[in-house]
């Protein structure tokens, strides 16, 4: 009985760790291909480690700012997996619209959840990257006013289910340039496994499950 008890705690842990698992992790480091898009700084990038022999793509992403400097040629250090921006200026909260949007991206759905508002592919890499960037506050009044209609309502669809997001395991990719004391560079959205059963959740199942085993255990 023993063994039985530790072996589901040991499942019951094993899964609430790898459930929150995301494709990178603070220390590595990573490179960008060129972004799909026609923006002139930002767009739907490709995120690759480093290595110059590494082709398998992690994920794809987009950026949270809009001045601020990265490059394909570059290896990028990941400073961390976070809720937040780090950016020179301070830490500043990723918005939950911005985590609904790219959740939705990411699963492939986007395009039938906005009533085909998105569309997987350029120009729906450059729809998407302008959302996003209006969304976390890095366009200006007249550039918010500028854009088209389809972006507008793209953003209004994500405010409206923002409340949505609040769970979902969308976080930033923070980076800096070469090293984790290197220049501040382009912060990037990346998202994990699904957000059902929360992680917390199924460490609570596998605590009852424990106790119920102990509980067996000591009665015979």
């Amino acid at each position: 009985m023993k063994k039985i008890v530790f072996l589901l705690f040991f499942a019951a842990v094993f899964y609430a760790t790898n459930a929150a698992a995301y494709p990178v992790s603070t220390g590595d480091l990573i490179k960008f291909d060129t972004y799909l898009g026609d923006t002139l700084t930002g767009g739907m990038y490709g995120v690759y480690n480093a290595d110059s022999s590494a082709t398998d793509l992690l994920f794809t992403t987009f950026c949270l700012e809009k001045s601020v400097y990265m490059n394909g040629s570059d290896s990028f250090y990941v400073t961390g997996v976070d809720s937040f921006v780090d950016e020179a200026a301070g830490q500043r909260t990723l918005q939950n619209a911005t985590k609904w949007l790219y959740w939705h991206f990411v699963s492939g759905d986007l395009d039938t959840l906005s009533g085909n508002l998105y569309s997987y592919d350029s120009a729906g890499a450059d729809a998407l990257q302008y959302a996003i960037w209006s969304l976390e506050d890095q366009l200006t009044d007249y550039q918010n006013y500028r854009l088209g209609s389809a972006i507008k309502n793209l953003i209004a669809l994500a405010n409206e289910y923002a409340a949505e997001a609040q769970d979902y395991n969308v976080m930033v990719m923070n980076i800096r340039f070469g090293s984790a004391t290197g220049g501040y560079a382009q912060s990037q959205l990346v998202a994990g496994p699904a957000p059902v059963p929360e992680p917390a959740t199924v460490v609570l199942l596998g605590a009852g499950l424990v106790g119920l085993g102990f509980y067996r255990w000591k009665k015979k």
